[in-house]
Protein backbone atom coordinates (compact mmCIF):
# COMPACT_ATOMS: atom_id res chain seq x y z
CA UNK A 1 0.00 0.00 0.00
CA UNK A 2 1.40 3.06 -0.60
CA UNK A 3 1.62 5.51 2.81
CA UNK A 4 -0.66 8.54 2.87
CA UNK A 5 1.57 12.23 2.33
CA UNK A 6 0.55 14.84 4.56
CA UNK A 7 0.93 18.04 2.41
CA UNK A 8 -0.56 20.47 4.30
CA UNK A 9 -1.75 21.30 7.90
CA UNK A 10 -3.01 24.16 9.95
CA UNK A 11 -4.89 24.68 13.16
CA UNK A 12 -6.93 27.08 14.34
CA UNK A 13 -6.27 29.09 17.37
CA UNK A 14 -8.29 28.36 21.10
CA UNK A 15 -11.48 29.88 20.73
CA UNK A 16 -13.60 30.85 23.84
CA UNK A 17 -17.08 30.83 24.52
CA UNK A 18 -18.64 30.46 20.73
CA UNK A 19 -20.54 28.03 19.07
CA UNK A 20 -18.49 28.07 15.63
CA UNK A 21 -14.76 27.77 15.09
CA UNK A 22 -13.55 29.90 11.94
CA UNK A 23 -10.25 29.21 10.50
CA UNK A 24 -8.02 29.59 7.18
CA UNK A 25 -6.07 25.99 5.64
CA UNK A 26 -4.53 25.73 2.09
CA UNK A 27 -5.57 22.52 0.61
CA UNK A 28 -3.08 20.81 -1.35
CA UNK A 29 -4.16 17.28 -1.31
CA UNK A 30 -6.99 15.21 -1.90
CA UNK A 31 -8.39 14.12 0.86
CA UNK A 32 -9.13 16.59 4.16
CA UNK A 33 -9.59 15.16 7.89
CA UNK A 34 -10.44 18.13 10.43
CA UNK A 35 -10.25 17.09 14.11
CA UNK A 36 -11.93 19.02 17.05
CA UNK A 37 -11.71 19.33 20.41
CA UNK A 38 -13.24 21.18 23.29
CA UNK A 39 -15.07 21.53 27.10
CA UNK A 40 -18.54 23.18 28.06
CA UNK A 41 -21.18 22.74 30.49
CA UNK A 42 -24.00 22.34 28.28
CA UNK A 43 -23.02 18.60 26.41
CA UNK A 44 -22.75 20.53 23.17
CA UNK A 45 -21.07 18.32 20.23
CA UNK A 46 -20.39 19.55 16.98
CA UNK A 47 -23.06 19.56 14.65
CA UNK A 48 -21.25 19.83 10.99
CA UNK A 49 -17.70 20.90 9.34
CA UNK A 50 -17.46 22.54 5.72
CA UNK A 51 -14.58 23.12 3.69
CA UNK A 52 -14.73 26.04 0.66
CA UNK A 53 -18.81 25.59 1.97
CA UNK A 54 -18.78 21.95 1.18
CA UNK A 55 -19.95 19.56 4.25
CA UNK A 56 -17.31 17.26 5.75
CA UNK A 57 -18.73 13.68 6.78
CA UNK A 58 -18.91 12.60 10.35
CA UNK A 59 -16.50 10.05 11.20
CA UNK A 60 -16.67 9.87 15.26
CA UNK A 61 -18.15 12.70 17.41
CA UNK A 62 -18.34 12.03 20.63
CA UNK A 63 -18.88 13.87 24.54
CA UNK A 64 -17.51 12.33 27.72
CA UNK A 65 -19.11 13.67 30.97
CA UNK A 66 -16.60 14.68 33.99
CA UNK A 67 -18.40 12.40 36.29
CA UNK A 68 -21.82 13.22 37.96
CA UNK A 69 -20.42 17.44 37.17
CA UNK A 70 -22.30 19.58 34.90
CA UNK A 71 -19.19 19.53 32.51
CA UNK A 72 -18.33 17.95 29.31
CA UNK A 73 -15.48 16.84 26.88
CA UNK A 74 -15.87 16.32 23.49
CA UNK A 75 -14.04 15.05 20.52
CA UNK A 76 -14.54 14.57 16.98
CA UNK A 77 -13.21 13.79 13.83
CA UNK A 78 -14.20 14.66 9.96
CA UNK A 79 -13.05 14.11 6.56
CA UNK A 80 -13.74 15.49 2.91
CA UNK A 81 -12.61 13.49 -0.37
CA UNK A 82 -11.68 15.48 -3.12
CA UNK A 83 -11.46 19.10 -1.45
CA UNK A 84 -10.97 22.22 -3.75
CA UNK A 85 -7.57 23.20 -3.94
CA UNK A 86 -6.42 26.39 -2.32
CA UNK A 87 -6.83 28.63 0.60
CA UNK A 88 -10.71 28.14 2.11
CA UNK A 89 -12.30 28.12 5.68
CA UNK A 90 -12.98 25.61 7.58
CA UNK A 91 -15.93 26.30 10.02
CA UNK A 92 -16.79 24.00 12.66
CA UNK A 93 -20.37 24.28 13.75
CA UNK A 94 -22.13 23.40 17.55
CA UNK A 95 -25.20 23.31 18.42
CA UNK A 96 -24.50 25.63 21.85
CA UNK A 97 -22.39 28.30 23.15
CA UNK A 98 -18.99 26.17 24.14
CA UNK A 99 -16.45 26.98 26.92
CA UNK A 100 -13.63 26.38 24.79
CA UNK A 101 -12.65 24.48 21.55
CA UNK A 102 -9.49 23.90 19.35
CA UNK A 103 -9.44 22.62 15.72
CA UNK A 104 -6.58 21.12 13.04
CA UNK A 105 -7.30 20.54 9.36
CA UNK A 106 -4.90 17.61 7.55
CA UNK A 107 -4.43 17.71 4.05
CA UNK A 108 -2.84 13.91 2.62
CA UNK A 109 -2.79 12.27 -0.90
CA UNK A 110 -2.84 8.56 -1.25
CA UNK A 111 -5.49 8.33 0.39
CA UNK A 112 -8.63 6.22 -0.70
CA UNK A 113 -11.43 8.36 -2.39
CA UNK A 114 -13.92 5.82 -2.10
CA UNK A 115 -15.31 4.00 1.53
CA UNK A 116 -12.04 5.59 2.96
CA UNK A 117 -12.37 4.82 6.73
CA UNK A 118 -11.49 1.34 7.59
CA UNK A 119 -12.12 1.39 11.23
CA UNK A 120 -12.50 4.25 14.18
CA UNK A 121 -13.28 4.42 18.30
CA UNK A 122 -13.74 6.63 21.20
CA UNK A 123 -12.40 6.78 24.49
CA UNK A 124 -15.36 8.78 26.30
CA UNK A 125 -14.91 7.44 30.44
CA UNK A 126 -16.63 9.52 33.43
CA UNK A 127 -13.98 9.06 35.78
CA UNK A 128 -10.30 10.15 35.54
CA UNK A 129 -7.93 8.90 33.31
CA UNK A 130 -3.85 8.84 32.92
CA UNK A 131 -4.12 8.74 29.00
CA UNK A 132 -6.79 8.42 26.08
CA UNK A 133 -6.91 4.78 25.05
CA UNK A 134 -8.42 3.38 22.00
CA UNK A 135 -8.03 -0.55 20.49
CA UNK A 136 -8.36 -0.40 16.45
CA UNK A 137 -7.80 -3.40 13.76
CA UNK A 138 -6.52 -2.09 10.79
CA UNK A 139 -7.04 -4.40 7.76
CA UNK A 140 -4.33 -3.48 5.88
CA UNK A 141 -0.56 -2.50 7.09
CA UNK A 142 0.37 1.47 6.13
CA UNK A 143 -3.05 2.59 6.22
CA UNK A 144 -3.35 6.27 8.09
CA UNK A 145 -4.14 7.14 11.68
CA UNK A 146 -5.55 10.38 12.75
CA UNK A 147 -7.05 11.33 16.40
CA UNK A 148 -8.39 14.02 18.52
CA UNK A 149 -8.00 14.42 22.48
CA UNK A 150 -9.44 17.08 24.54
CA UNK A 151 -7.61 16.68 28.55
CA UNK A 152 -8.74 18.80 31.70
CA UNK A 153 -5.26 20.10 32.26
CA UNK A 154 -3.21 23.06 30.97
CA UNK A 155 -0.40 20.79 29.25
CA UNK A 156 -0.26 16.70 28.45
CA UNK A 157 2.79 14.30 27.42
CA UNK A 158 3.95 13.21 23.58
CA UNK A 159 1.59 11.06 22.21
CA UNK A 160 4.29 7.75 21.73
CA UNK A 161 2.26 4.17 21.60
CA UNK A 162 2.43 4.02 18.87
CA UNK A 163 4.83 6.34 17.77
CA UNK A 164 3.06 9.14 15.86
CA UNK A 165 4.52 10.24 12.62
CA UNK A 166 3.61 13.72 14.14
CA UNK A 167 1.55 15.66 16.73
CA UNK A 168 -0.01 19.07 17.63
CA UNK A 169 -0.66 19.87 21.40
CA UNK A 170 -2.67 23.42 21.70
CA UNK A 171 -3.12 24.70 25.57
CA UNK A 172 -5.85 26.79 26.92
CA UNK A 173 -4.37 27.69 30.64
CA UNK A 174 -7.11 30.18 31.58
CA UNK A 175 -9.52 27.47 31.34
CA UNK A 176 -7.15 24.62 32.65
CA UNK A 177 -7.95 22.59 29.20
CA UNK A 178 -5.35 21.30 26.38
CA UNK A 179 -6.20 19.41 23.19
CA UNK A 180 -3.98 17.10 21.22
CA UNK A 181 -3.83 16.21 17.60
CA UNK A 182 -1.92 13.57 16.02
CA UNK A 183 -1.53 10.97 12.87
CA UNK A 184 0.22 8.07 12.01
CA UNK A 185 1.35 7.09 8.32
CA UNK A 186 2.31 3.89 8.71
CA UNK A 187 0.43 1.78 10.97
CA UNK A 188 0.58 -2.28 11.93
CA UNK A 189 -1.56 -4.61 10.17
CA UNK A 190 -4.21 -6.10 12.85
CA UNK A 191 -5.32 -4.60 15.99
CA UNK A 192 -3.16 -2.02 18.44
CA UNK A 193 -3.83 0.16 21.11
CA UNK A 194 -3.42 4.00 20.20
CA UNK A 195 -2.90 5.48 23.39
CA UNK A 196 -2.85 9.57 23.85
CA UNK A 197 -1.47 10.66 27.73
CA UNK A 198 -2.55 13.15 29.95
CA UNK A 199 0.28 14.92 31.57
CA UNK A 200 1.50 11.74 34.01
CA UNK A 201 -2.01 12.50 36.32
CA UNK A 202 -5.14 11.04 35.91
CA UNK A 203 -7.38 13.65 34.25
CA UNK A 204 -10.80 13.65 32.92
CA UNK A 205 -10.57 13.18 28.88
CA UNK A 206 -11.92 12.21 25.46
CA UNK A 207 -10.57 11.33 23.34
CA UNK A 208 -11.63 9.81 19.37
CA UNK A 209 -9.59 7.93 16.71
CA UNK A 210 -9.93 6.64 13.34
CA UNK A 211 -8.15 4.42 10.54
CA UNK A 212 -8.40 5.73 6.70
CA UNK A 213 -7.70 3.50 3.94
CA UNK A 214 -4.75 4.21 1.42
CA UNK A 215 -4.41 3.10 -2.36
CA UNK A 216 -2.09 0.87 -3.61
CA UNK A 217 0.99 2.24 -5.79
CA UNK A 218 -0.63 1.94 -9.50
CA UNK A 219 -3.96 3.32 -7.78
CA UNK A 220 -1.85 5.85 -6.09
CA UNK A 221 -0.18 7.52 -9.04
CA UNK A 222 -3.22 7.29 -11.24
CA UNK A 223 -5.22 9.10 -8.60
CA UNK A 224 -2.79 11.84 -7.74
CA UNK A 225 -2.88 12.46 -11.57
CA UNK A 226 -6.44 13.13 -12.32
Amino acid sequence: MAKANLTETTGSSITTNTSSITYSHTNTGSFLVVCVGGQDNSNSTVTGITYNGVSLTQVVNTTAREGASGTYRHSAIFYLISPAQGAYNVVVSYGTTITTCASRAFSFTNVANVTPVDTSGQDAPTTQKNSGSISLTSSEKDYLFVDSIEVDNSSISTPSSPTRTNYYLISDGGNSETMGFSYKTDVTKGTVAYIFPTDGGNRYLCYTGAIFKTVDFGGSFLYNLL
